[in-house]
């Protein structure tokens, strides 16, 4: 087992996505707090990247950026 699925498996269950996420896709941590279901594409297996949360706050992102899903998630 590698230490990323390690980790995985002792994440609390309401955690999970939010780390799956993070490592397989290298967004930040503000990114992932703005993200939206109108930003994630499962079919291109993209997130793009426009809003962030910001001082609690979403904003929109000063560039967009698109994220790829790398090989599977889980």
């Amino acid at each position: 087992m590698t230490p990323l699925r390690m980790i995985l498996q002792s994440v609390r269950e309401d955690f999970k996505n939010y780390y799956t996420v993070r490592f397989f896709t290298g967004m930040r941590t503000a990114e992932i707090d703005g993200l939206q279901w109108d930003a994630v594409d499962f079919k291109r297996r993209q997130i793009i990247v426009k809003r962030a949360l910001v001082r609690g706050v979403i904003q929109d992102t000063k560039k967009k950026k698109v994220m790829e899903f790398a090989g599977e998630m889980l």
